[in-house]
């Protein structure tokens, strides 16, 4: 979550379903990405406020965040 201080982990990485996420989720939050467009009819479902939802085709990774991640990743 985004505070005062910065950016703050609040879980853990983990792999989960998209129900199980969305269960966890607590506004104000953002989900970014291709998942938003994969399960747009779950997201929809959810019509939880404060949660915002910015597509892929809205905001596709830039190149630089790529690289960097690939590059943590092979370190």
């Amino acid at each position: 979550s985004w505070g005062p201080e910065g950016i703050r982990t609040e879980q853990e990485a983990a792999a989960r379903t998209p129900a199980d996420l969305m269960s966890r989720l607590v506004a104000p939050c953002t989900l970014v990405g291709d998942g938003v467009d994969a399960y747009a009819a779950l997201w929809a479902t959810a019509a939880a406020e404060g949660i915002a939802r910015v597509t892929h085709a809205e905001r596709p990774p830039s190149g630089v965040a790529v690289a960097r991640l690939g590059a943590a990743r092979y370190r």
